[in-house]
């Protein structure tokens, strides 16, 4: 009959842990003012940031999550800013940085591409 059967696996659990927590932060910061295409562009970054340390595109791995551990306030009101930093670090090849470039910001690799080549909008309070 042509008719081929399917069959459907549920979700590991940590793939449905990781999404709600990233709808969480979509509506944390839309809640916040942050919307449209700067929004989507900023979770399609964070997403991929969270891929790669995990995977081992960036080294070495927990990187991205180190940087946000180590370098930020613990109240998060730099956050913005360093990835803001980071993402233009992440669109920039090695060769083409500044050479006095902090050393965290410098362990990572450019990604080329054209994921984090438009810079986005992050408020400063």
């Amino acid at each position: 009959m042509g008719v081929e059967k399917r069959t459907f696996r549920d979700q590991d659990p940590v793939n449905i842990e990781a999404a709600e927590l990233v709808g969480k932060l979509h509506d944390a910061l839309k809640n916040n003012n942050y919307t449209g295409h700067q929004l989507e562009v900023f979770l399609t970054r964070i997403v991929f940031c969270l891929f790669a340390d995990d995977t081992g595109i960036f080294e070495p791995r927990d990187i991205f999550l180190d940087f946000l551990e180590t370098r930020t306030k613990p109240d998060g009101s730099d956050t913005g800013l360093l990835i803001a930093q980071l993402f233009q670090i992440l669109n920039t090849p090695e060769n083409q940085r500044q050479t006095s470039l902090d050393e965290d910001l410098a362990a990572f690799p450019y990604v080329n591409g054209a994921l984090f080549s438009d810079p986005l909008h992050i408020s400063v309070a």
